[in-house]
């Protein structure tokens, strides 16, 4: 069969990329087949409830709003379903005429629990925060369960919760809706093709995406895949730039000096509030695959309108507004710790928002809180997250510290004026005299993040010699990486 060449739009890069199609409808209409699979599902469905308990506290905590009655049914509904009787009921009488569609009945055994609602709108209250939480861990378990090949997921309407511990197999997504701003974002974050075409896909359609033409090529005769460029250990540093585990176990890690990672996408893509299982098995399968001689700069979530929580979108986590001890951030820290006791990495811990020295006390003392939780016995370095005018232009004010890293995407931002343009001349000065203070006057490790290829060379002319590299950016840095260290020494100055 000729190939067919569809024309795409969406969030996506150059390169080409191939899988099967998946086609995942409404989960509301997914069956249920075995025994193993209604006790798999009900297994998630607890967790979900639980994590909701504990994030009706986080919601009291945070703003002046009546949660007692949501958290009681909550707890109630946890018992309900734990012991299984009036859920596994419905479904032993659905089972007698072969209706297993499992969504359907937990919605009705909900309802059925919340007759009793003092009026519609905490009745509402009630069913549709933990039901819509339900319907986003029955879609991440039907799209991740069964995929064991390279697949494009096809779904009705993409939203980035459907990243959250995403299956290495899954290319990207393809969708005939329109993918919001902050979704499409949090995708390019992960790396994550997002394709929008009014195309009819089959299941196991066998297509390649060519980003660079903006078309997905079916039934073509081309090797599937393409060969990626490998990776060889240079004098300069080279950081591996992480948002989840999406696609670790693929990523040659033993040809990068270490990790980077943005810990807030493992907490928004979820829906809820981390808790503390879920963090410590996360960062226990990264800490396990790395080396303990690699590098792990791990960024505190950090909240901002642009990537807030669903649950509590006006939470943040800036300076004085935050507390290391609330209920939320303990879950993620204790995770953490708990993996950090356990494995031992070579962690720094990044701070970001940083605007002056003072925030950086602030800071250290909540870090000290963090150092004590662990143990005297264990040394963590502390680090800055150099992300706006201000915290570069003072950045000696910042003493003390063990790692720089400069934010290249947010200071560009930070460096454009009302007219949208770059004074890139300015901000170049500004990195350059930033680089010689923590080169010569204060020695302290510094990185870029964000510096996209036709970039690097410059940074490099510059001095800069650690770099944060995205997945996507790899093959073509590591090519400018490689070239440098063969030319390395060759043009010197005679004297």
């Amino acid at each position: 069969m000729e190939s067919i060449k569809i024309p795409i739009k969406g969030s996506f890069d150059h390169r080409m990329i191939s899988g099967y199609a998946k086609i995942i409808g409404d989960p509301f209409l997914y069956q249920v087949k075995s025994e193993k699979q209604f006790k798999h599902l009900l297994h998630h469905m607890l967790n979900v409830i639980e994590d909701l308990i504990s994030d009706s506290i986080l919601i009291e905590s945070l703003y002046d709003c009546q949660t007692t009655i949501i958290y009681d049914v909550l707890v109630t509904l946890h018992m309900i379903f734990d012991r299984q009787k009036i859920f596994k009921q419905t479904c032993e009488k659905s089972m007698e005429t072969n209706d297993l569609r499992i969504l359907k009945l937990f919605a009705e055994t909900l309802e059925s629990q919340c007759n009793d609602a003092e009026c519609d709108a905490i009745r509402n209250q009630l069913i549709n925060p933990i039901y819509n939480q339900i319907i986003l861990e029955a879609k991440r378990i039907i799209i991740n369960k069964y995929v064991t090949k390279h697949t494009f997921i096809v779904v009705d309407k993409f939203d980035q919760t459907m990243l959250y511990h995403l299956n290495k197999n899954i290319m990207g997504f393809i969708t005939n809706s329109r993918v919001n701003h902050k979704d499409e974002t949090i995708a390019w974050a992960y790396d994550v093709p997002v394709i929008c075409t009014n195309f009819i896909f089959n299941d196991n359609d066998y297509m390649t995406l060519v980003g660079k033409h903006h078309q997905l090529i079916m039934y073509h005769d081309i090797k599937k895949g393409i060969k990626q460029h490998a990776l060889k250990p240079t004098k300069l540093e080279m950081h591996r730039k992480l948002v989840d585990l999406y696609n670790l176990s693929t990523t040659e890690l033993n040809l990068y000096h270490g990790v980077y990672v943005e810990s807030e996408y493992m907490i928004i893509t979820k829906g809820l509030m981390a808790n503390k299982r879920e963090v410590y098995e996360d960062f226990a399968k990264l800490f396990e695959l790395m080396d303990k001689d690699d590098h792990v700069y791990l960024k505190l979530p950090q909240f901002t309108a642009e990537k807030a929580l669903m649950i509590a979108p006006n939470f943040r986590t800036e300076v004085h507004r935050f507390s290391i001890l609330h209920e939320g951030i303990m879950n993620w820290l204790f995770g953490v710790t708990e993996a950090v006791k356990k494995y031992k990495p070579n962690l720094t811990l990044i701070i970001p928002n940083l605007n002056s020295a003072d925030n950086l006390l602030f800071w250290e003392e909540e870090i000290d809180i963090f150092k004590s939780l662990i143990g005297n016995d264990m040394a963590i370095d502390m680090g800055i997250l150099i992300e706006t005018e201000a915290a570069l232009q003072y950045c000696d004010d910042f003493t003390d510290i063990d790692v720089a890293i400069f934010n290249l995407d947010a200071l560009i931002e930070e460096y454009t004026d009302d007219k949208q343009q770059v004074d890139t001349k300015f901000l170049m000065e500004d990195l350059r005299s930033a680089h010689h203070i923590y080169r010569v006057k204060q020695p302290t490790k510094h990185l870029v993040t964000g510096a996209k290829p036709n970039m690097i060379q410059k940074f490099i002319n510059r001095g800069f010699r650690n770099f944060i590299i995205e997945n996507k950016d790899r093959e073509e840095s590591s090519k400018i990486f490689e070239s440098w260290e063969l030319s390395r020494g060759k043009f010197k100055k005679s004297v």
